[in-house]
């Protein structure tokens, strides 16, 4: 790259920014400021350029500035205005400006509380850094950082965008092959898409990437954590069998399940399995599975959860509503089962009231 020090001052030069507070405003670069030697015509030059096109001081402004830079290319030579002379020609250096600048007022504008143009500022920086800079200096410019601060800043105002600078964040770290980097904030994404975005497609397909991730490095507890949310949430949305997988899945990946705490963990998995195959009315599959359960761990049939599951299987057999209703109320008063097992049970019994189970 041709230095300024180089070059007769009527030449252009993408490094003449810093040459003065408001040379990056100008179509040429201008001497430090007080240099020995300046002509009247540069000086008269640099005072009207500033007169009809003086530096901004608020970082709305500053981002408007930036944004023009980013998106809008130059008029051509003839239809130039005046103002528009401190735009450079080329648009790598109408770019590197324009990141320079959102770089500088993006936590001035996270200080304002202004979340939503924040977030635009450091993301911005973000894409045109990973444009135009080599992997070297993006690591010195911190440049994962700005996604960080964008996902941040947009998290309560714009989820959607908020989302999407935490997913570039996270294939950032995954190019770099840092899997157990990635996996923390695939989670994030998950609980995102869920608390915030309102979309439990997404979640579920967030947290199915993040669980098995850390499936797949042998962090067994941390995936099954995960994979108890997605199941909870199929089984809540009506996608019973898909729930009764993951839970499988989350027994059959319980390290040293004979334990007594451990135990417990996978009796619970198929407790709710089992009521997600009660909300599907299919007695034959219930039964199948509740000997399955019991031959993996024999001690589960001397539990009041399989002999519920086992109980329900025979009414619902037997079509015999009265009972079942019986059975979930004296089960309930004892264990008190939150609302989305509550509905698994009403799922049931609405195949008796349709008489449609499938025994």
């Amino acid at each position: 790259m041709t230095s300024v020090s180089s070059m007769p001052h009527s030449a252009p030069s993408e490094n003449s920014a810093g040459s003065h507070a408001n040379a990056h405003y100008a179509n040429e670069p201008l001497p430090p400021k007080g240099q020995q030697g300046q002509s009247w015509l540069q000086s008269a030059a640099h005072s009207i350029r500033n007169l009809f096109v003086p530096m901004p001081e608020d970082p709305l402004e500053l981002l408007a500035k930036a944004k023009d830079l980013h998106y809008n290319d130059p008029p051509n030579v003839l239809k130039r205005s005046f103002k528009d002379q401190w735009k450079p020609w080329r648009q790598s250096d109408r770019h590197k400006m324009a990141c320079s600048i959102y770089k500088d007022i993006a936590p001035k504008l996270l200080v304002a509380n202004k979340k939503v143009e924040a977030g635009e500022a450091y993301e911005a920086t973000g894409l045109l850094q990973l444009k135009y800079y080599s992997k070297d200096d993006l690591e010195m410019m911190g440049n994962e950082d700005n996604f960080n601060q964008a996902y941040l800043a947009y998290y309560d105002v714009q989820p959607l965008a908020s989302a999407r600078c935490l997913e570039q964040l996270i294939k950032l770290k995954l190019d770099e092959g840092r899997l157990r980097s990635a996996a923390p904030l695939q989670n994030k994404l998950g609980e995102l898409y869920m608390e915030k975005c309102d979309d439990p497609g997404a979640a579920i397909a967030a947290w199915q990437k993040a669980g098995d991730w850390y499936r797949n490095d042998r962090a067994m507890s941390t995936a099954i954590g995960i994979y108890k949310k997605i199941a909870e949430i199929c089984a809540q949305r009506g996608d019973y069998y898909k729930a009764i997988e993951v839970w499988d899945r989350c027994a059959d990946d319980l390290p040293d399940r004979s334990s007594i705490g451990r135990s417990g963990q996978a009796f619970s998995f198929f407790f709710n399995a089992g009521l997600c195959h009660v909300a599907t009315g299919d007695t034959v599959a219930l039964s199948r599975a509740i000997q399955h359960y019991v031959n993996l761990e024999n001690s589960f049939s001397r539990t009041p959860e399989c002999r519920f599951l086992s109980d329900l299987s025979k009414v619902m057999e037997d079509g015999d509503e009265e009972r079942y209703q019986f059975l979930w109320d004296s089960f309930d008063s004892i264990y008190q089962l939150p609302g989305w097992k509550t509905k698994l049970l009403e799922e049931g019994k609405k195949h008796l009231e349709g008489g449609d189970n499938f025994a």
